[in-house]
């Protein structure tokens, strides 16, 4: 191919496109975004329920150029790309650029990494980084077994345990492949890797420290998994076990049906040493066997019934290089050709529906980025021009309120800083007309504060979303100084 060179490029290029395609869109912030402003802040050792290396990161970005949707886009685009750049050159190892390029964007044929880390995560991103990255330090490891390199693993591990709970099963994989391997087997059975432990406790003891001393908040989100403690021991485990295939299979589905049909199309038989995997192949298989199996007995044991295939980005997305690194000494030279392009008519599909969902949503529900929250703010503005404290019990308003609004001071029921008091003059509380957060923020901000507050002058209203003629209603309730702390 006379791309071979340029897949670093193109690469770059790619992502270069849509932190453009996100900043020119502008409008309101994603699920995602709007906590990544709430909890970007500030430096901290603990934000709430996720790790806080993409809050450090997140932190440092807005420093230097400030709170922007490009700033935003900017982190997420920059961690996508070292993902890729990564995996491509953990493979230019052992592979040829033809090789190693296509398995590197055959990560285009995992729909949560081509469609869904642009359109909403953050973390799990971040997670996905940290896999492709601790993945090339284990394999540069092997090759030198220097101090410093175990150090540098240790230093990967423990940042990537800070960006996503769940990548911890791939240090762990790593490992335990390699000691099936017999040509890793020493790297792993050496005593330079209680350094690496070391190291990995040193970066997680202070963070873990904060996750100690604020458990709720911590775990604050581990309803989401449905934890079953009533049921029987073996209907919880058939529907913790049920969920966790089904979300495996549609994470591979798109990579397995299209590898299929070009095996089925252009399929041969493989040569000599092409039928031979390669110690990389191998241990890529073997880790991702093995953090999914590890990933499997955490779903039986825990008693999880709910699992999302966006949960299992960091322990399967090695699976896609894999599979295509196994089926292209199996292809003809034109199945090869075929790979490309398909992967590029996905990248342009992306690059084309992805502005339109955000401007427009789905035909029965709005996008989050359209929704009009600047009628919003200005409406409170004006209603109340004193109000600059506001607290909501909806994570997304309040970051669209604050990004909106950086002058207001913002609050949510896990994000009330530990000797905060209400000022004297007033108080806003606001969410959306008709929906659970309407009674929950003022009982959440009754509760947090432990007083009985009457609520004073109420305003609902509606605003249309863009480009569409759907409304979304808000209700923000004002407790000025004489209403404040009334029994």
């Amino acid at each position: 191919m006379r791309l071979d060179r340029s897949w670093p490029i193109i690469i770059i290029g790619y992502f270069a496109v849509q932190i453009l395609l996100r900043t020119l869109i502008g409008g309101a912030l994603g699920l995602d975004e709007a906590q990544a402003i709430l909890d970007s802040r500030e430096y901290a050792w603990g934000y709430g329920p996720q790790p806080p290396l993409f809050n450090w990161l997140q932190h440092t970005v807005f420093l230097v150029i400030g709170e922007s949707v490009f700033s935003l886009s900017l982190l997420k685009n920059a961690l996508l790309c070292l993902t890729y750049l990564s995996l491509y050159a953990l493979l230019r190892t052992t592979f040829d650029r033809t090789q190693a390029g296509l398995a590197t964007i055959s990560l285009m044929l995992l729909p949560q990494i081509a469609w869904e880390s642009q359109r909403a995560l953050t973390h799990s991103v971040m997670a996905t980084t940290s896999v492709m990255v601790t993945a090339l330090i284990f394999w540069f490891l092997n090759e030198r077994r220097s101090l410093l390199w175990y150090v540098l693993f240790g230093l990967a591990v423990g940042l990537g345990c800070l960006s996503k709970f769940n990548y911890a099963m791939i240090p762990v994989a790593l490992l335990f492949a390699g000691l099936s391997l017999p040509e890793i087997r020493a790297t792993v059975a050496n005593w330079r890797l209680a350094v690496s432990g070391l190291v990995a406790a040193l970066v997680l003891f202070k963070p873990a420290t904060w996750m100690l001393a604020n458990r709720d908040l911590a775990l604050s989100s581990t309803r989401k998994f449905e934890l079953q403690q009533d049921h029987g021991v073996l209907s919880t485990a058939l529907s913790g076990v049920s969920e966790y295939f089904l979300a495996t299979a549609l994470f591979l589905v798109l990579a397995l049906v299209i590898l299929g049909l070009l095996r089925l199309r252009y399929g041969v038989r493989p040569e000599g040493d092409s039928a031979e995997p390669t110690l990389l192949l191998k241990l890529l298989v073997r880790t991702v066997i093995i953090a999914a199996a590890l990933t499997l007995a955490l779903v039986l044991f825990s008693g999880v019934t709910n699992v999302k295939d966006r949960w299992l980005q960091p322990v399967l997305v090695l699976a896609a290089p894999a599979l295509v690194l196994w089926t292209l000494p199996r292809l003809k030279a034109v199945g090869h050709i075929r790979l490309a392009q398909v992967v590029a008519v996905l990248a342009l599909v992306v690059l084309a529906v992805l502005p339109v969902n955000m401007l427009y949503g789905t035909p029965r529900k709005p996008s989050y980025s359209a929704a009009p929250i600047a009628a919003l703010t200005e409406r409170i503005a004006g209603e109340y021009p004193q109000a600059r404290f506001v607290y909501s019990y909806n994570g997304w308003l309040a970051g669209n309120i604050a990004y909106a609004q950086p002058g207001w001071t913002v609050l949510t029921p896990g994000r009330v800083p530990r000797d905060f008091k209400l000022p004297d003059d007033f108080v806003l509380v606001w969410s959306p007309e008709n929906s659970p957060f309407a009674n929950a923020t003022a009982r959440a901000f009754q509760e947090q504060f432990e007083e009985a507050y009457a609520l004073g002058d109420k305003t609902s209203f509606a605003a249309a979303y863009r480009f569409r003629g759907d409304t979304r209603p808000f209700t923000a309730a004002f407790i000025p100084a004489e209403l404040s702390k009334q029994q």
